[in-house]
């Protein structure tokens, strides 16, 4: 019994942990100019910036994902992570430079926390945890279901 309630429990701290890391960011607009250095944003791009960059990022990418390398009255270079499809598929960048053209940009979200998301994940993994909590004790291993009749052995 012990032993099934410590996995349920790893379970449930894993799932919370996991959920903190990604169900708990949002992406807010923020003016190109504003764009911190180092930090996470999404570029989306207009329709002719996806295409001019197409050589360089591939075709159909509707959004480029990565840290901010340099920002001038022109451009914006950004670390890239990752690229947004328009078929809403994604590709996985490691690090590569990629600078954009302010004419191409179409916007700018600067990655956040979002309390709305983390308090959401948070009651999602409690909710499960508690039904889970509630499973193990009507089944506790020793041949008896809780509130009901004794099974056979």
């Amino acid at each position: 019994m012990r032993s099934r309630v410590w996995h349920a429990a790893a379970a449930c701290c894993t799932a919370l942990a996991a959920a903190g890391q990604t169900a708990c960011q949002a992406y807010r607009p923020i003016p190109l100019s504003a764009a911190p250095s180092a930090e996470a944003v999404r570029v989306e791009l207009t329709a002719a910036g996806a295409e001019r960059l197409a050589p360089a990022v591939g075709p159909g990418v509707a959004a480029l994902e990565g840290r901010v390398a340099e920002l001038t009255a022109d451009s914006v270079r950004l670390v890239m992570a990752e690229s947004l499809l328009g078929n809403g598929q994604s590709v996985e960048w490691r690090g590569e430079r990629v600078t954009v053209s302010t004419r191409d940009v179409a916007a700018v979200r600067r990655r956040q926390r979002s309390p709305a998301r983390t308090a959401l994940a948070v009651l999602t993994v409690v909710g499960g945890a508690a039904l889970a909590a509630t499973q193990l004790g009507r089944d506790s291993g020793d041949g008896v279901t809780r509130g009901g009749t004794p099974t056979p052995r």
